[in-house]
């Protein structure tokens, strides 16, 4: 178990790195750089209602209530881009610098990304597919199994995206999570705020976590990113004077919206998620396609107009995936138009990467954006062009239930934050299902 240990701890030290600059590799730096507390409130529910009690660090989670002393099941959940993989991964990296005191009585830490396990009905084969185990196989995956079930108060299970989780068979994950199986095992699972009807009842605690809510938080977050104090000052200032603090509570539009101001310094920030978005998906095409022409023509160039059949392509297979409850698609259906065109330069340049194996059990090739709201983002313009044809369109006709309307909600808001037209439509087609 020692020898695990350090396996666990290296792992965690090394793939605790988040890229700053997405077409930079060399822009990855340590998650210590740039972590920036997050607000996170306990829910409490009452007779007269749920009471919100702010959080002073992370790690109070593990405290019980006079109902939980000692809580076994935490539920953390928050909006799309709020910082719920960043907590997870900062769980388990403090605990392999051994920081906290709450976290040193766990011996194992095994942090999962659910997407990564979908459709594996076995507990083995889950530990096997979420990369904690060292290639040489030092130690079994039986190994690690025999001591979980035999030390199960020492073991902290983080499940990281219920959302980015499907499984169309039995379920290990909702087992554990219900008690069925490894009960006294610690388990964190993070999630949307959409999926946490499913989750609630068998949690014995829950928090939500709420992003930036002070103006403290979004300066130091900035100036970990941008750095330069004048340009701090004067992207802070805008923040303020263009009503953009919503959007700037969650990191992921934050970090989106200083990567565009950094790249197109004196143009105009966006006003809503989807166009933040937008403008930051053209902004890494856009680097791409003039980083060797001259400084002069980079204005010239209509990104979006230049595009607009490539990206519809890609907008595409992000839907269809979607529905499909996937969050890639096989690299062969890939469109010819986007390599012809494009080369490598959207895989180059940080849309999207391509991984061998997605699972134990997958050995195709498969495309995965670089955050599943890129996807979400990909799929509504493609809906949103779609919608905007005199012909009839039947996109929408898959989206044919309650459930699948919950499933897509981040797509059909984003159509409608780009065009009030696909706004109209979306609406209707919701009226009629």
């Amino acid at each position: 178990m020692e020898e695990y240990q350090k396996q666990l701890q290296s792992h965690y030290n090394t793939f605790s790195k988040v890229k700053i600059i997405p077409w930079k590799p060399a822009s990855a730096i340590h998650i210590d750089e740039i972590y920036t507390h997050l607000s996170c409130v306990r829910n409490d529910k009452k007779a007269s209602g749920v009471k919100q009690e702010e959080l002073k660090d992370y790690t109070d989670i593990f405290k019980g209530d006079k109902h939980h002393p000692n809580p076994k099941r935490l539920l953390v959940y928050g909006r799309p881009g709020i910082g719920k993989t960043t907590f997870s991964k900062k769980t388990a990296f403090d605990w392999a610098k051994q920081r906290k005191e709450i976290l040193k009585k766990f011996d194992v830490v095994l942090l999962i990304k659910l997407r990564d396990v979908c459709d594996l009905q076995d507990i083995r084969d889950v530990l096997r597919a979420s990369k904690l185990l060292a290639g040489g196989e030092v130690v079994s995956v039986d190994d690690v199994y025999e001591y979980i079930l035999h030390n199960q108060e020492k073991v902290l299970l983080i499940l990281d995206g219920y959302d980015e989780y499907f499984c169309t068979g039995e379920s290990p994950v909702l087992e554990i999570w219900k008690g069925a199986r490894l009960t006294d095992v610690h388990v964190i699972i993070t999630t949307r705020q959409e999926k946490t009807d499913e989750l609630r009842l068998p949690s014995d605690v829950q928090f939500e976590i709420n992003g930036f809510k002070s103006d403290e938080q979004v300066r130091a977050f900035v100036s970990k990113v941008l750095g330069d104090e004048e340009k701090v000052e004067e992207f802070v200032s805008y923040l303020d004077q263009r009503d953009l603090k919503d959007l700037a509570e969650i990191p992921l539009l934050l970090l989106m919206l200083c990567t565009v101001w950094n790249e197109n310094h004196f143009k105009e920030l966006p006003k809503s998620r989807a166009h933040i978005c937008q403008n930051f998906v053209l902004t890494l095409i856009h680097h791409a396609i003039t980083k060797d022409t001259k400084a002069e023509e980079e204005e010239d160039i209509n990104v979006l107009e230049l595009y607009n059949v490539e990206l519809c392509a890609l907008g595409k297979l992000a839907f269809d995936a979607l529905l499909q409850n996937a969050l890639s698609f096989p690299f062969s259906k890939l469109p010819d138009s986007i390599y012809i065109s494009l080369s490598d330069k959207f895989i180059k340049f940080g849309l999207f990467h391509v991984l061998n194996a997605a699972t134990f059990l997958r050995r195709k090739k498969h495309v995965y954006f670089i955050h599943k709201s890129v996807q979400e983002y990909l799929a509504a313009y493609f809906l949103k062009e779609e919608l905007l044809k005199e012909e009839s369109t039947s996109c929408l006709s898959e989206v044919d239930s309650f459930e699948k309307i919950v499933k897509m909600i981040e797509v059909l808001r984003f159509a409608c934050e780009l065009s009030a037209d696909a706004a109209c439509a979306v609406l209707s087609h919701l009226g009629i299902v």
